[in-house]
């Protein structure tokens, strides 16, 4: 049998570190910056591809049309706008960006131009107002409630704007800098758009007992946009003419909004089918257009509330004993004091981040003329600024909104007095509810902005057409140009858009007519694309033994690199990690992944099929692919494995073997890895430190910082970068 393997360079300092030999990322917050990952065993065009899906998979929150040029920090630059997408002091502006973008190609990129709208006519208005108020002699004592009665109905006409510019944070080039990372601002363009919303709101009351609900009905809506949203519309290919118009008639619908008796808002739901950026931009105004009430008669108090940003800290002063020509009035100003939280979505799930991973400012606040003999607000007036400076991700968000509603009319319907709770049981029954903070809608516009993002990767190209076009490039032997990765690129796109394309591909795989080369491809980007159709598609290619190696190879390493693998993996890998199979080796490192994602209970179990495994034979080649399988692993019952590499007199065995110890956990690791960076081998040394970069703690920690002073210099600098990425 002929094995196919790079023996190590006596040049390198650290070869043949396994394929998995990347820190992981966290999920949610945190930027990813090169690492001091020791060189991968895989063939170098394939092994960047696999670390760049590994960094995009996790740390995309919603992903950034293709238009920005590169940023040098290890990823693509249309990934590194991580959370402002989700982040909802620009939730409006960016879910336009995310339900308009119609699939430009990066060299379509729009020329900046003017953005900014003015304060909408009815700021000006309702401010003229708030200026003409008289004070009585004495102010009203009774304090502040919703009047609120079922079958109400209380018409307010409303206009917001917002004017975005999304940025690169200086903070995260600052700490990109400090561990190692190549930001330029220069290469990338910010990205600035803008929005002026206006209509029609009825607050139809069904519910006002323990808890306040209300509809609001948007009607007469209005939308316009400019800047990079606009000239999204304005490209929208011939099929989507008339998009802006489909849009503004989406936004005429209810929300139904279930509030405390003091106006914090618990909920927001909507009719099923709702598209999830009309959801974000409504229930935006809803969120925006708030007041939360004091308990008792207080002239100041404090509440934390949440709007699409986050979960924020307000502080609210009131004043009474105005009047009006519509009678008595009290006058709200509100200011938010500060974010705690910011919503954010990636893959992983939804979830918040600190807001200590940002730079946070905010500036303005709103004002509300509230009736005090009827318990509704008269006006409602906003003018904030916020701007969020990523410290942990990559954007600035500088986002100013302004605008305002103002009361019409009330008037009554006597069915919803009567039949409101019904009405409203009914509803949400048939509706979708969105808790705000929750990051509902954040995972929906992840989702509707990933699928626009793989529309333009693949470039209007089908299955077939990407297939024929590896043909050519194989047949002229290009299949490592960078047209050729761009295609295979396009072709996890058009796997995870269409299922039946996934079948495709797996027939030009199994009949075994194409292009080796092109079969090859095919297997990689059926674990690019990572859908559940195309893992299974994985699975049936890594279990047919017919298959050349390379191909199962490919198949079983995709299989491992999926958050998610399918059932039956492991045991795919289990049969054919046997020495003497030709996918014996990719199927052992896979194993050892695998068995790092399964389940606590069966650790023992899986170090002991690894051992057995391993210990099949002593060719050096089997030896070294097992030590790799076992850092993949990181099992406690194998760390009497990784000793006895490590006491071997190989240096390279001895760095390998220090590094397959990133994962495994416990005070015994924590003494193996100490003892290792003190060996007398340079290379053994920064495969101790490069492990040490994996894990928490003090002791980590302590022996990081002792690193610090190692006589040599690629040793310092990976200690270095290791402790400024902790």
């Amino acid at each position: 049998m002929s094995r196919k393997r790079r023996r190590p360079d006596p040049a390198d300092p650290f070869p043949l570190i396994s394929w998995d030999g990347v820190p992981e990322e966290e999920s949610v917050g945190t930027a990813v910056l090169e690492e001091a990952a020791p060189p991968p065993v895989a063939s170098p065009s394939r092994q960047e591809r696999k670390q760049k899906r590994k960094k995009e998979r996790a740390n995309v929150a919603v992903p950034l049309p293709a238009t920005l040029p590169k940023v040098r920090t290890g990823f693509d630059s249309r990934f590194w706008f991580r959370a402002a997408f989700a982040l909802g002091g620009a939730a409006i502006a960016a879910t336009l960006v995310a339900a308009l973008w119609l699939w430009k190609r990066p060299e379509q990129a729009p020329a900046q131009a003017e953005v900014a709208f003015a304060a909408p006519a009815i700021s000006t208005a309702i401010e003229d107002l708030e200026k003409s108020l008289t004070k009585d002699a004495e102010p009203s004592a009774a304090g502040l409630a919703f009047g609120y009665k079922p079958g109400d109905v209380l018409t307010y006409n409303f206009e917001f704007v917002q004017n975005l510019t999304v940025g690169l944070s200086a903070a995260f080039m600052e700490t990109a800098q400090r561990r190692g990372g190549s930001v330029s601002a220069s290469q990338v363009r910010d990205v600035r758009l803008g929005w002026r919303l206006g209509g029609r709101a009825d607050l139809a009351v069904y519910e006002a007992e323990e808890k306040l609900v209300v509809g609001w009905r948007f009607s007469s809506m209005s939308l316009d946009l400019r800047g990079d949203a606009a000239d999204a519309v304005a490209a929208a290919p011939g099929e989507r003419a008339g998009t802006l118009d489909t849009l503004r008639a989406e936004l005429n619908r209810e929300a139904l909004v279930t509030m405390t008796r003091r106006g914090g808002i618990e909920g927001v739901a909507f009719a099923k089918g709702t598209t999830p950026w009309v959801q974000a931009l409504l229930s935006a105004v809803v969120l925006t257009a708030r007041v939360t009430l004091p308990e008792a008669p207080v002239a100041a108090w404090r509440a934390t509330e949440t709007d699409a940003t986050g979960k924020y800290v307000a502080d609210y002063a009131s004043e009474g004993g105005f009047s009006t020509a519509d009678g008595k009035t009290a006058r709200i100003a509100r200011t938010k004091a500060a974010y705690e939280h910011l919503t954010c979505q990636s893959p992983a799930g939804t979830g918040s981040l600190s807001a200590d991973d940002a730079k946070t400012s905010l500036e303005g606040g709103a004002v509300a003329l509230w009736d005090s003999g009827n318990g509704r607000f008269r006006t409602f007036r906003v003018d904030e600024k916020l701007r969020l400076e990523g410290k942990e991700f990559a954007q600035t968000v500088t986002s100013t909104t302004a605008g305002g509603m103002r009361f019409a009319s009330a008037a009554r319907d006597e069915n919803l007095a009567a039949n409101g709770a019904a009405m409203a049981k009914a509803f949400r029954e048939n509706g979708e509810g969105l808790k705000p903070g929750s990051g509902d809608i954040a995972a929906k516009l992840a989702s509707q902005a990933e699928t626009a993002r793989l529309r333009g990767l693949t470039g209007g190209m089908s299955i077939d057409d990407a297939i024929a076009r590896l043909e050519k490039l194989a047949g002229a032997d290009q299949l490592d140009s960078p047209e050729a990765a761009e295609l295979v690129d396009r072709l996890a796109a058009i796997l995870k858009l269409d299922d039946a394309a996934v079948s495709v591909a797996l027939e030009v795989i199994l009949q075994g007519t194409a292009h080796p080369a092109v079969r090859v491809a095919l297997t990689d980007a059926l674990g690019a694309a990572e859908t559940p159709r195309s893992l299974l598609a994985l699975l049936e290619i890594a279990g047919n033994e017919a298959l050349d190696p390379d191909i199962r190879g490919n198949a079983f390493t995709g299989l491992a690199m999926a958050e998610a693998p399918p059932a039956g993996a492991e045991a795919a890998a289990r049969a054919a990690a046997t020495f003497g199979d030709p996918s014996a080796d990719p199927a052992l490192l896979a194993l050892g992944m695998l068995a790092r994602k399964a389940d606590a209970s069966r650790a023992d179990e899986l170090a002991d099929t690894l051992k057995s495994l391993g210990r099949a034979s002593s060719d050096p080649d089997w030896q070294s692919t097992y030590l790799e399988s076992l850092g993949n692993a990181g099992l406690p019952g194998t760390l009497g494995e990784i000793e006895k590499f490590l006491a071997r007199d190989d240096v390279h065995t001895r760095a390998r073997a220090a590094f397959a110890l990133r994962f495994v956990k416990g005070e015994r690791a924590d003494t193996l890895l100490a003892s290792a960076r003190r060996d007398a081998a340079p290379a053994v040394r920064l495969g101790a430190v490069s492990a040490l970069g994996f894990r928490q703690g003090e002791e980590a920690q302590s022996l990081l910082e002792d690193s610090l002073r190692d006589s040599d210099p690629q040793v310092r600098a990976a200690a270095e970068r290791a402790l400024a990425s902790k």
